[in-house]
């Protein structure tokens, strides 16, 4: 969210977790509907890998107010 990573630049935060709850919640009924319809057995995702700190916040703040990230 903004406040966080305003967080991160002001040296308040350290880190935090670029997770993508949109490709969450779409992974598991896209797995679901394959499952049912094509017997295709679901697979782990991690949509949640991504560290921000000082070195990328910026760049993610810019995704976060386009509603990408």
């Amino acid at each position: 969210t903004p406040p966080i990573l305003r967080g991160i630049n002001k040296g308040n935060i350290h880190h935090t977790i670029d997770q993508q709850p949109y490709l969450q919640g779409y992974f598991s009924v896209a797995q679901l509907v394959l499952s049912i319809r094509g017997n295709f057995t679901p697979v782990d995702m991690n949509t949640g890998v991504g560290v921000v700190d000082s070195s990328n916040a910026q760049e993610i703040l810019k995704l976060v107010k386009r509603r990408m990230r």
